[in-house]
């Protein structure tokens, strides 16, 4: 996977962090949605489990790799969203 593009992605607008379902939004859990090539998945943010879709193999670690790094950002990102406040770029794998 092309490392400079999941960066790029990284910040983009608020569409990467993704409300699960009604019964999920009080308890605080959240996922992002992670795009490449033709294929999408839901990843959830506290585990990195792949709640729905698939991604390649190489790109499913280099995401779960990067949650895990990031992963106080985007839980901060969840709250915000939540909140509708403006999310925070976040950085991409170095």
């Amino acid at each position: 996977m092309d490392e400079a593009k999941l960066s790029q992605n990284c910040h983009k607008k608020p569409s990467g962090l993704a409300p699960l379902n009604r019964s999920h939004r009080g308890a605080g859990v959240g996922a992002l949605h992670a795009i490449y090539g033709g294929e999408e998945a839901q990843i959830l943010i506290d585990t990195g489990a792949v709640l729905a879709g698939t991604l390649p193999r190489t790109a499913a670690k280099l995401v779960r790799e990067w949650a895990e790094l990031r992963r106080g950002e985007l839980v901060e990102d969840w709250r915000r969203a939540q909140a509708l406040e403006e999310l925070l770029p976040v950085d991409g794998l170095q």
